[in-house]
């Protein structure tokens, strides 16, 4: 996804196959641990860190809008990383946030054209990233179902497995939030 030769071809075979893109799901992304109070520096994979997890789903976003202006849906994974920035790593909280951001003010340019904007804050999910991963993982199925419940109601975000409580815990408890997630 960070390569635009790679997004051109892969439109050009949905357009190809199907003629047009109703429903474009940004889901690439990685998780990079870094430590910058170790006192050595942490920035190795930073730039591609924050071009799979943020400036390539807004060109491919950018590039499925110029192609086909009107989609129904757009739906950004994300995280609950992208509202309380892990301890671990400062940068997938910040490129998360990034593209909440992004998500937020996109859904207000295209809602008068018709189309949903989603974003979907899951928490730790059981997919080939996260295999060696300890700790509650949500299926790929349980986060799925999450998501198409937030869209069949015409949701703006979808909070599935324990990110759900986050809304409320930063209202009413943001620093034990911030405590629980440094934990995690």
């Amino acid at each position: 996804m960070t390569n635009a030769a790679d997004r051109a071809a892969l439109l050009q075979a949905v357009a190809d196959r199907f003629g047009s893109l109703d429903v474009l799901v940004n889901n690439a992304g990685t998780f990079e641990e870094r430590d910058y109070a170790a006192g050595k520096n942490p920035n190795a994979t930073l730039d591609a860190e924050v071009a799979l997890n943020l400036t390539a789903p807004i060109h491919l976003t950018g590039e499925v809008l110029e192609r086909w202006p009107e989609p129904d849906v757009i739906v950004f994974i994300t995280s609950g990383f992208a509202l309380v920035s892990p301890t671990r790593a400062p940068t997938h909280g910040a490129v998360k946030a990034g593209l909440h951001g992004f998500a937020d003010g996109l859904r207000r340019q295209l809602a008068p054209k018709g189309t949903h904007v989603l974003e979907v804050l899951p928490p730790s999910t059981d997919t080939p990233m996260n295999a060696e991963a300890t700790g509650k993982k949500l299926t790929p199925a349980q986060v799925a179902a999450v998501t198409m419940k937030a869209l069949r109601r015409g949701r703006n975000m979808a909070f599935p497995g324990q990110t759900k409580v986050m809304p409320a815990m930063l209202r009413i408890a943001p620093g034990t939030l911030r405590r629980v997630v440094a934990e995690l």
